[in-house]
Order: structure tokens, then sequence, then C-alpha cells
């Protein structure tokens, strides 16, 4: 039979759409009708769909070391198996067993000693106290979908499509941002108190996890991204050239907690998704065309973090990344400024891991670095992360002016005079207090409260390391700007102090 599968304007959904057409386009290559920016069409019949889903749910599960067992009823023997269970990720979302086939068997009924011996003899033992069972076949995972593809009236809440006589209430396994149903109601009372989804939507949620999502697993807590454009064909084509090729560098055995690497260790959200778009630059960005450029740039990503407890899980800080155009932009600017003065392969990678504290424990805080990371990707100011980074951790960060004066001119917009006025001012401090060996002077500035105070440490300042203070930085410096050319001042200083 001939379906639709429509896009949705949903990231969650329509990722999913990308991994279960080339699902299909894999197993029954003459099935794909139609591609088109809304979607495509596919001639498939009811068990052609339920095949997707098994192929789906194996994808998402792994064979353990466990043993199960079974009584074959054809063979009248008893069946050893490997168990298997949701892989790591594949945990995040789904926890549902499907129900495994079995015999209740009175313990009056003849078959029952004959079968308890038997399973005896095998080492095995029947399941259950007062009533005893025989699994008739392997525990297996199973999500229902009805692929009823009646005519109807019903509306997907998610396609649009008005084509099924019935359609499901939507589940958190189908769409995990979904809010309980007294606060649906509360919020979104004009879809009553539940979400309805189609079968081929439902089935589309499964491919999204298997196929398309982006994650990272540590412990207890997941990062997961997904990219998106609202033209079906470009969407697709931004998995198959560039993230497929990030799933590739990751060994086999690692693939249950993450199925791409950054070069930069890291613990949370933004940091992450900032280390994994400058890996996709750095492989593709850099030595695209123009117009390859300009294709990227339409995407946006969406991520997210999921934390386990027990069988919970709670999702949070979803965030939308919209403008890889000025992000990229940036790392342009800082790889070629860097490339000035440095022939060491240093790039915005260098001194992004450069943000972190070591701890005594033998792991790393990089608390400041999200911090840093949620300012890059958002355009906002930096230089008050940078300047605690500094004044707390005491390591130096090499190249660090590099950084902070490309970020403030290209994406802040300061006066470049102004940037090279407090960079100035900034290692003349600095290389005094390293001579003195003293650096009070330091935290005295970076500590000032506002302007008079600021003021009043700088002319300390001049007359205890013999320097002058800028007439233009005395002249610019205003109650609107103090704090970042104090933070300026300071981070150069304490950089050039530490080196």
């Amino acid at each position: 039979m001939k379906l639709k599968f429509v896009t949705t304007g949903n990231f969650w959904i329509d990722n999913g759409l990308v991994g279960l057409h080339d699902a299909i386009k894999e197993r029954y290559p003459e099935a794909i009708l139609t591609l088109k920016a809304n979607g495509f069409e596919a001639n498939l019949s009811i068990g052609q769909l339920e095949e997707l889903k098994e192929e789906a749910i194996k994808a998402l599960t792994t064979e353990t070391k466990n043993e199960g067992w079974y009584y074959d009823k054809a063979k009248g023997i008893f069946e050893r198996y490997r168990k298997r269970n949701w892989k790591r990720f594949s945990q995040f979302f789904l926890k549902q067993i499907g129900p495994s086939s079995k015999e209740e068997i009175d313990k009056r009924d003849s078959k029952f000693r004959s079968l308890s011996l038997q399973a005896q003899a095998a080492g095995l033992k029947l399941y259950g106290e007062k009533k005893k069972y025989v699994p008739l076949a392997p525990l297996r995972f199973d999500l229902k979908i009805s692929f009823a593809m009646e005519p109807g009236n019903r509306v997907c809440d998610f396609c649009g499509q008005k084509r099924l006589k019935t359609v499901e209430e939507a589940s958190r396994t189908q769409f995990p941002f979904l809010v309980g149903k007294g606060k649906l109601a509360t919020f979104y009372s004009h879809h009553g108190v539940s979400y309805k989804i189609c079968p081929l939507c439902s089935l589309a949620t499964l491919y999204g996890i298997s196929q398309a999502l982006l994650y990272n697993i540590g412990g207890n807590i997941g990062t997961f991204f997904l990219p998106y454009d609202p033209d079906f064909r470009e969407l697709r084509y931004f998995h198959r050239i560039y993230l497929d090729h990030l799933k590739t560098e990751v060994p086999p055995e690692q693939e249950q907690f993450r199925n791409f690497i950054t070069k930069v260790r890291t613990n949370y959200l933004n940091e992450t998704f900032l280390a994994l778009i400058y890996d996709i630059y750095t492989y593709t960005v850099k030595a695209a065309r123009e117009a390859e450029r300009k294709r990227i740039f339409s995407k946006s990503f969406y991520g997210f973090r999921g934390l386990e407890s027990g069988q919970k899980i709670t999702y949070e800080s979803l965030n939308e990344y919209s403008r890889l155009e000025a992000t990229f932009g940036f790392f342009d600017k800082f790889d070629e400024n860097i490339r000035k003065i440095s022939e060491g392969g240093w790039d915005f990678r260098g001194i992004f891991r450069d943000f972190q504290i070591r701890l005594q424990s033998g792991g790393v805080d990089t608390l400041c670095r999200e911090k840093l990371a949620g300012r890059i990707l958002h355009f906002d100011y930096l230089e008050d992360i940078v300047e605690d980074f500094l004044f707390s951790s005491g390591e130096r960060i090499p190249f660090l002016d590099i950084f902070v004066e490309t970020y403030i001119k290209e994406v802040e917009g300061m006066d470049e005079k102004i940037v090279k006025l407090t960079r100035g001012f900034g290692y003349a401090i600095g290389s005094k207090a390293s001579e003195s060996k003293t650096k009070s002077p330091l935290y005295d500035i970076r500590n000032s409260k506002n302007l008079d105070e600021f003021l009043r440490q700088l002319n300390q300042i001049q007359f205890a390391f013999e320097i002058q203070v800028p007439e233009t930085l005395i002249r610019e410096v205003s109650d609107e700007n103090w704090e970042r050319y104090k933070s300026l001042v300071s981070i150069f200083a304490m950089n050039t102090f530490l080196g």
C-alpha cells in the first residue's frame, strides 16, 4: 500500500523519518516512490512495517552475558539462549520489555512433575512460587504499534494527516518531552489531555533513537543532540555527509555509550556541543566551498540532557543552537589569527581544552568551561568567566590573549584600540608582579567593586610598579564599561604573571 511519511516540524520525529527512510531504502530498495522537501512516499505492506519495527528494536538492544531458557513445545525440550537488554543509550528512552509467551502449570497436573524433572535434569528451575510457569519463547523486547491502516478522519497531532480510523495516545516512549496529562491540559488546552500519534510517526520515533541521535553517556547522565532543517532532503543530506562520518570513528565496544568522540573531555551540555560542532567544522567546513558552507549554515541543532535515577528519567536543558554561521565565522578568524604566531597546529580546541580544573581524584572540573561554552554559543560577554577561571585555577592558558582578542573584536565588537590598550597595560602589570613575586595587586584590581575603586587600584599600581596608566584608558572607562575593562586588564595581567 502507498504510504505518506510527512515531516512534522518536530525535530525528534523528523530526524526519525531520516533514519526510517534509509532503513526502507536499504531493506526494500524498490519501495521508495518519492523524496520531497516535506517527506517521502513508500509502497509497504503491514508485514514490512512490522519487520522495520523489529529491525529498529534489534538495533536498540544488545546481547548480554546472562542466560535464559524456554520450553520448545514442538521439540519437547528446554532451550537456552542469551538474554538481550536495551543498549545503554536507549535506556534513557525505552525501558519496556514485551511479554514473553508462557504457560502456567498446575502443580496437580501430571504434566508438572514431568516438566519439573526434565527441567531439573537440565539444571533449570521452573519460574514462580505459588503458581509455576514455563516460558515458551525467548524473552523479547517489543513496543506495541498498531499498523491497522484503516482509513478514517482521526488526526495525528504530529504530522497532521487525517487518514486513520484510529490513532494511539502518545507516550514519553515515543516523544520524551511530553508533560503529564494534568500539565498538558493546563498549558495546552486545545490538545485536551493527550497527544495522538499515528503508527508511521510512532515508527519514526524508534529510528530517531537508533539511527539519527548523537549521544554521549557518562554514568547516569546522557547528553543528546539532533540536527534540524525544515527541508527533509537537506536534513537527510546533513546526516549522510557530515554526521555519519563522526559515528565511524567510534570503536565498537564504546557504541553503547557514545556514537561520536570529541577531542575534549566534557561533562555538560554546552561544552559538549561546542566540542562537537568544532569537530564538524574541522572535518568539513574549513575546506568547504562557499555554497556548501551556506548549505550547512541553514541547519540548527537541538541538545538536551537526560538524568537517570532508578527507573525514572528526567530531561533538562533543552537548547536550540541555530547560529552556526556566526559560530563558524569565529572559528575561522581565531584559527587564522593563531596560525600567524604558532606553527605547532594549535587551534581553538587547544584553548578550549585548558578551561578545566584538575581534581585530586584524577578527574576534572569543567563547570567553568560549560559556562564559557554557553556564552560563546549565545554570543554573550565572556570576560568575567575567563577572569574567574584564571584566578581560581592558577593555571596559565597559552595563546589566551589571541582567543580573548579575537572574540571581543569579532563577536562583541569592541574597538580594537581598546583591546590592544588593555592587553598592553595588563602585560606590563603582570610582568612587574612576576618580577616582584607578588600578585596581591592583581587581586586588588580584580576585586574592585565600582569604577572609583578600580581607578584607585590603578593609581596605586602606578606607583608600586612604576608604570604609567594609559591616559586613553582613563578617558574611555565609564560606569557602563568599567567592569569589562577591569576584567580585560585582570585577564592579561594574571595570565602573564602565571606564564
